[in-house]
């Protein structure tokens, strides 16, 4: 992405929207065209304000970030979702994660890695909390881990590289394939897995300890 990053914030306290535009405008790589305290606000701003990633709070007034979701990718399929909650009740980051947000931050992140996340999101990677992917883990330890299905070592070095956040120019140069493979091999991983995305490949791995957070 050779322009600016365009991003919108939605949270209800206008001091948390106006302390991220200060952290983030540092950054020369996004810009902050837009904020709203309710999904009903960033819904009129997006009519008029195209955007690349909503840094988007779960708990909002009127419809959560749950039900903002929804809308979202009912509407704007391909604008990038990025959570930024307190919150690590496993229940609502399920949810988001089914409905294909594209990672989830927690407010007690530092302004590096809330920067670094954005990028990420943006360039079609994805990015979860070390403390968000420990409530995986917690999940599957409490029996809801499915029956793991058979991945290749070529697919099992490309779910690894996926979890370490490579965008997928990083991906196909590592591996030495091209884009296109590449997108082969990952379209094979979300039928074999019964995923529809790469934070559903991530959340997968992690609960059947294909991964740990000790290899990043």
């Amino acid at each position: 992405m050779s322009n600016p990053i365009k991003l919108i914030i939605v949270d209800d306290h206008k001091i948390i929207r106006d302390g991220l535009r200060a952290i983030i405008k540092a950054d020369v790589d996004i810009n902050v065209v837009g904020d709203a305290e309710s999904g009903d606000d960033l819904m009129v701003l997006l009519t008029t304000q195209p955007a690349d990633v909503i840094l988007l709070d779960m708990h909002l007034p009127r419809k959560d970030g749950i039900d903002i979701t929804k809308d979202l990718k009912a509407l704007y399929p391909d604008i990038k979702i990025l959570i930024h909650t307190m919150s690590e009740l496993i229940e609502e980051i399920e949810t988001v994660v089914k409905l294909g947000v594209n990672g989830y931050i927690l407010k007690t992140a530092g302004s590096d890695e809330l920067i670094s996340a954005i990028k990420l999101v943006a360039h079609g990677s994805s990015y979860f909390s070390h403390s968000v992917m420990n409530s995986f883990i917690r999940s599957a330890m409490d029996g809801k881990v499915t029956p793991l299905r058979t991945l290749t070592p070529t697919e099992i070095k490309l779910l690894n590289l996926v979890y370490l956040e490579r965008n997928h120019d990083q991906i196909a140069m590592e591996m030495d394939i091209t884009k296109g493979t590449l997108k082969n091999h990952l379209r094979n991983m979300f039928r074999k897995l019964n995923v529809k995305s790469e934070v559903g490949l991530i959340k997968y791995a992690l609960i059947n300890r294909l991964i740990t957070e000790g290899n990043k």
